[in-house]
């Protein structure tokens, strides 16, 4: 099966950090954003935020531009994690009128994304959480956060609400930090557009094995989305794909094959000093040898091994496929 590549725009912006607070490079304005990422083999899919990037005064040029570039729109996400506004929380702010701008604006995103196609968002909620013990009443904070996802997601039925989960940052802990949480949303929630973005190096920070995650969503119908890079595991660092995990981009791509996912492969990278064209051209080379193994790994023989659970014999037997 033809994977469908995406990526977001984040690798073309200045690459800031708190060190260096004018960026490692020169930001692109969206436009030329869009024309580098045209020229990229493979990719086919951006993703936009709402509304730095896209926004009710400029959807219909940005329509007409990806429709020139022969580009499609994967998704969009409404931007409710970088601004001071909701430095106590967005969707979980106990000021109504706070955390109503912050519903509002997952709505514009909402509306933008069918608009342009996509029919979904990505749900990425860092300041929702806290840094303290004794800092805020997880009762009542919990409560009025899920009641402000259910009404995003009743908003508009169509539309899937991919909510990515992260252990940390900007917040010392992010409420929705692992995948365990946050299946605990989506059942208490109860609704049908409500699934996860599955984020390679978030899973990583979170202790897990990207594999083990995605089999559970899959088994669940729950795995809307997933964005590739690549960390340490200490921290979001968003490297160049592949370039650390090796066998777990393998594994992972094996139950992907298997449990038959059928979404976007896209990339959500932070090349500080890196060409960012090129970061995304090598990520891709890279994770396309990584299925090329993975598509080898015959079904049957694959999963006696796994089912034996001798892990030097698995091993041995994916290195023969790696290094043929």
């Amino acid at each position: 099966m033809i994977k469908k590549w995406s990526t977001n725009l984040i690798p073309f912006g200045s690459n800031l950090d708190r060190f260096a607070v004018e960026g490692y490079q020169k930001s692109l304005p969206v436009e030329e954003r869009l024309k580098v990422v045209s020229q990229i083999e493979g990719v086919t899919g951006i993703e936009l935020h709402c509304p730095s990037m896209v926004n009710r005064n400029n959807i219909k040029e940005i329509r007409n531009l990806l429709v020139s570039l022969g580009l499609s729109c994967s998704l969009v996400s409404p931007s409710i994690s970088g601004d001071a506004l909701w430095s106590k929380g967005a969707l979980s702010n106990l000021n109504r009128e706070i955390r109503e701008k912050a519903i509002n604006r997952v709505k514009e995103a909402i509306d933008l994304s069918v608009e342009l196609g996509a029919y979904r968002i990505n749900f990425w909620t860092g300041l929702d959480g806290y840094d303290y013990p004794f800092q805020v009443n997880y009762d009542k904070k919990w409560q009025i956060f899920l009641d402000a996802i259910k009404e995003c997601a009743d908003y508009n039925p169509n539309v899937k609400i991919c909510i990515e989960y992260k252990i940390k940052e900007p917040r010392s802990k992010c409420f929705i930090s692992d995948i365990g949480k946050l299946l605990y949303i989506i059942e208490k929630i109860d609704k049908n557009n409500v699934g996860v973005t599955l984020d390679f190096g978030h899973s990583l920070m979170a202790m897990e094995n990207p594999a083990e995650s995605a089999v559970l969503l899959l088994k669940e119908g729950r795995l809307f989305h997933l964005h590739f890079n690549d960390t340490l595991g200490d921290w979001d660092w968003d490297m160049i794909a592949g370039s650390i995990h090796v066998y777990e981009y393998i594994e992972l791509f094996f139950w992907l094959r298997e449990l038959n996912y059928q979404g976007w492969y896209s990339f959500d990278l932070y090349p500080s000093r890196e060409n960012p064209k090129e970061t995304i051209t090598t990520s891709i080379k890279n994770l396309n040898k990584f299925i090329e193994i993975a598509d080898s790994l015959e079904k049957a023989e694959t999963l006696k091994l796994l089912e034996d659970e001798e892990a030097v014999k698995t091993l041995n037997f994916i290195q023969k496929k790696m290094f043929k």
